[in-house]
């Protein structure tokens, strides 16, 4: 009994660990995809109080609809959270391979070549020890609701395209023209002042 208490302390520890890190990061994670232009830019001011007031609204309205949806019942949420923490860290390991890989290619000193190369070795392990854990708890638990994560994880991955697309467009319509010289006129807009 005391493996056992362990083992669900341990699962306790990492869900709980990785609940808070969704919460703090996701406004800064919000505001430098906004600055990328992946996500609304809205998410990249800050509030009166100096936090990511637009983000902190969004993440509270996703868990919102999730309690609703799931009818507050923590055996149905716990599933799709599992899948989602472990997709989540999968993906951000994921991310850190590509990243190391990118500084691997550039001029580096032996020292920080080495640490490069220890940091890759490490996020390749932890990508693909919790991509095994998201597949497994994504079988195992697909009809217990963890395809709404993987539905909404493709749904977030077009809506990020569309808004960069969308920004990229705007863009070219605003460039400045060729034949103008590098100079932009100003706008024709007439206004009457009642004074």
């Amino acid at each position: 009994t005391l493996f056992t208490i362990h083992h669900w302390l341990g699962y306790f520890l990492i869900l709980l660990v990785a609940a808070l890190t969704a919460c703090e990061t996701f406004p800064m994670l919000g505001s430098i995809m906004a600055r990328q232009r992946h996500l609304p830019r809205q998410l990249h001011h800050r509030g009166d109080r100096h936090a990511f007031t637009n983000a902190i609204i969004m993440i509270a309205a996703a868990a919102i609809a999730a309690v609703v949806a799931f009818d507050a019942s923590v055996t149905r949420l716990v599933p799709p959270y599992v899948a989602s923490v472990f997709l989540g860290i999968a993906l951000g390991q994921a991310g850190m391979v590509r990243h190391w890989t990118r500084q691997l290619s550039g001029p580096l000193r032996a020292s920080e070549k080495t640490a490069a190369v220890r940091a890759r070795v490490l996020s390749v392990v932890a990508a693909v020890l919790t991509g095994v854990a998201a597949v497994v708890v994504g079988i195992s638990g697909f009809t217990s609701g963890v395809w709404v994560v993987l539905a909404a994880v493709a749904a977030l991955y077009f809506v990020m395209r569309a808004i960069r697309a969308h920004y990229g467009r705007v863009e070219t319509e605003l460039a400045v023209g060729e034949g103008s010289g590098g100079t932009v006129l100003p706008s024709r807009v007439h206004a009457i002042v009642l004074v």
